[in-house]
């Protein structure tokens, strides 16, 4: 946990050297911006009940379990950068939130909640198709202007 914590920290510090020096070859990405597939809480789940298999298939499914968690943590920590952006005490709220994790280790798992709940919450149903007239490829091309 505290390895992934270092390098998303390293990989962040390195992206605002980049952007200080000018050499960034694409606009770098805000944290409070990343999201994770809908699929992905499929596999946590599979995974965290494959935690309860004996010797090499439950030590692969807890690996995979424990990155995920990670992953939705990290997920967690942009809710958080996003909800506290027009706070006037978001650095401190920040830096403790950050510093609890790394000194007490649990409080990750209220941010890897929080990126969960953001994750069942962001990605709802998809609405049902509504029965139309189907086209085929071909005519989808003759609708296509000539240039």
């Amino acid at each position: 946990m505290l390895a992934t914590i270092i390098n998303v920290f390293n990989l962040w510090f390195a992206g605002r050297i980049v952007r200080r020096v000018g050499k960034a070859a694409a606009t770098v990405a805000r944290l409070s911006a990343i999201t994770l597939p809908p699929t992905t809480l499929g596999v946590l789940a599979i995974a965290i009940a494959g935690t309860f298999l004996p010797d090499l298939p439950g030590i692969a499914c807890r690996i995979v379990a424990a990155s995920l968690f990670m992953a939705y943590a990290i997920l967690g920590f942009a809710v958080l950068h996003a909800l506290t952006r027009d706070l006037s005490f978001r650095p401190v709220l920040l830096i403790a939130a950050y510093g609890a994790v790394i000194v007490l280790g649990w409080p990750v798992v209220a941010a890897a909640f929080l990126g969960l709940a953001r994750c069942c919450l962001q990605h709802p149903r998809p609405p049902r198709r509504q029965p139309g007239p189907s086209t085929t490829y071909p005519e989808l091309l003759t609708r296509i202007p000539n240039q």
